[in-house]
């Protein structure tokens, strides 16, 4: 066979080899999982040195808060509604959302909701009767921000010498199922029947995020574990052993970083926060010469 023949061959055979990778049949690759990043665990710089309880924040993510659900205890009427002077239905004060706190929108599909857009809430303005009150549209946007610290769990153990030894450690991971209810409605969640609260609150925070769905980051339901661990110090080195466990919080702020508030509202307290234990644990050892 001519060497033009052998290459001609070669190359038909090439052909229907990619041919057939590229059919209906052929397997996709899986996605790698996205990680997030993690701040640094805090160790001490000598023996006896002090270890925090809690590391630095890292913020991972911040974004505009694109659904704004508010929890509201009081609101200021709008100007169509209330007065500075007398002869008006309302003066121009705080009314009580009674019996609050009531869910008022106020960020729609990433536009501000104002009264002329018939933002109307139905609440009880006075305690003994129900009607419609006109609100004041947010004075500046909220964001919706990601955090992750590390907590330090139970005491710092320090050892000197050969050593083996087993602690045990008692947490929680998951959030609060009223946390996850309150903090969901707040950034517009909705749950479904099939989906259930948590696996919907997770989703909810990845749309808002941008998150891919091969994030690691799931939010379970708060739960108690127990986890143990074994500490070996080996022969002429001092050991500082802590266990720490990963947190993720998810915040409503302004833009000057704090806490979401607003001159014509005020929130109801804890729905602008949820604090979200990881079942992330990670054992550090810090080791030292033993003179």
């Amino acid at each position: 066979m001519k060497a033009s023949q052998t290459i001609m061959i070669a190359m038909i055979c090439l052909v229907l080899v990619i041919a057939a990778g590229c059919g209906d049949d052929a397997v996709a690759p899986e996605e790698p999982e996205e990680v997030l990043d993690r701040p640094p665990i805090p160790e001490p710089t000598y023996y006896s040195g002090p270890v925090p309880e809690r590391s630095m924040e890292l913020v991972v993510k911040t974004v505009p808060l694109s659904n704004y659900v508010a929890s509201a205890d009081s609101i200021w009427p709008a100007p169509g509604w209330c007065c500075d002077t007398g002869g008006c239905d309302f003066s121009c004060k705080f009314y009580p959302t009674f019996p609050g706190p009531n869910r008022i929108k106020l960020v729609e599909s990433d536009t501000i909701v104002t009264h002329e857009d018939s933002l109307i809430t139905d609440v009880t303005y006075i305690p003994s009767s129900t009607g419609y009150m006109g609100c004041n549209p947010l004075s500046s946007a909220p964001y919706l921000q990601h955090i992750r610290y590390w907590v330090r769990l139970g005491v710092v153990e320090r050892y000197s010498g050969s050593t083996s030894v087993t602690v045990t450690r008692s947490t929680t991971k998951g959030v609060e199922r009223t946390q996850a209810e309150e903090f969901g409605m707040s950034i517009g969640m909705e749950v479904s029947a099939s989906g259930g609260l948590f696996v919907t609150f997770s989703a909810t925070l990845r749309t808002e995020f941008s998150y891919s769905s091969s994030t690691s980051l799931t939010v379970s339901e708060e739960e108690t574990v127990e986890e143990s661990f074994t500490i070996s110090c080996p022969d002429n080195r001092n050991i500082v052993y802590c266990v720490w466990q990963l947190v993720d919080e998810f915040r409503i702020i302004g833009v000057d970083g704090e806490e979401f508030t607003d001159p014509y509202y005020r929130f109801a307290a804890g729905s602008h926060l949820a604090i979200c234990p990881t079942p992330e644990f990670v054992p550090m050892t810090t080791y030292f010469d033993n003179p």
